[in-house]
């Protein structure tokens, strides 16, 4: 039988009476049972209480670690931006170092054909006055006076 059925069964208000005349420790027996549902419900709080502290915590430093991440973040863009900035301007420099390169380049390549102008004028010029002087020589051999070999080999490269 179930305990039910054995407090209700042969004699119903035998559990009742025990209760009663023993009322005075039924009394420290409520009293204790409501002191540990105090202590168990201060419990619950506090452990209820020490778990949001953890968790608010623990976000905190969650928080705290993402601040420092994005700071990081920032201070790397930061360089890099920095350091494109450099090249750039190392790369502006060197184009305008090219340019001026090209630029002067330029001029050497025409003061280079003006000087091949000019020297193939003055050679020019050189040959003709070699040639009237060899022409006037052949013409009036009377008034050409003989050297020896010194004439002959600086002659030929004496215009060079």
């Amino acid at each position: 039988m179930t305990l039910l059925a054995v407090l209700f069964s042969a004699r119903p208000l035998r559990w009742a009476t025990w209760l009663y005349q023993n009322r005075s420790w039924l009394r420290w027996f409520v009293a204790a049972t409501v002191m540990l549902a105090l202590l168990g419900l201060w419990r619950w709080e506090r452990h209820d209480r020490l778990t949001a502290e953890a968790t608010a915590q623990a976000a905190s430093e969650e928080r705290d670690r993402a601040v420092a991440g994005l700071n990081r973040w920032k201070a790397a863009v930061a360089a890099r931006d920095q350091a494109l900035a450099q090249r750039d301007a190392a790369l502006a420099a060197q184009s305008s170092a090219i340019e001026r390169l090209r630029l002067d380049a330029n001029r050497a390549e025409e003061m280079a054909r003006a000087s091949q102008v000019e020297a193939e004028r003055a050679q020019s010029a050189a040959d003709a006055r070699i040639r009237a002087i060899e022409e006037e020589a052949h013409a009036k051999p009377e008034d050409v006076r003989d050297l020896g070999p010194l004439v002959l080999r600086r002659v030929g490269g004496l215009f060079d």
